[in-house]
């Protein structure tokens, strides 16, 4: 995920996301509802995908703000029938989540795959 400034705290070079509880509840944005209601992705897809974010890495290589967002397993194949937007949307709301700030005051500029 590519930001225009970084929404994260500046000496921060990796985000390691806890579940403690077992079922994760996220409020997703209105607009990334219509994304995957359009896009015809399902609920349980989703989810599976937002239990499997585990760590964001900061790319330090650049002065572009840059997070990486790591998959494995099942989400990693599921991932691959969906749009870079999709999987960027719900990356940056579980991110947002967890920093507990608005998805949509902070939105990343691109999303790559």
């Amino acid at each position: 995920m590519i930001y225009e400034k970084a929404i994260w705290p500046k000496d921060v070079y990796e985000i390691i996301v806890l579940h403690t509880h077992k079922e994760q509840r996220i409020e997703l944005s209105e607009s990334l509802k219509e994304l995957l209601n359009t896009e015809k992705t399902d609920v349980q897809t989703v989810n599976t995908i937002i239990k499997s974010i585990h760590r964001y890495d900061v790319l330090p290589s650049t002065d572009v703000p840059v997070l990486i967002c790591w998959f494995g397993g099942l989400a990693a194949v599921l991932l691959e029938n969906l749009s870079e937007k999709v999987i960027g949307q719900i990356c940056h709301e579980v991110l947002c989540n967890y920093l507990d700030i608005s998805p949509q005051l902070n939105q990343q500029n691109r999303v790559l795959k």
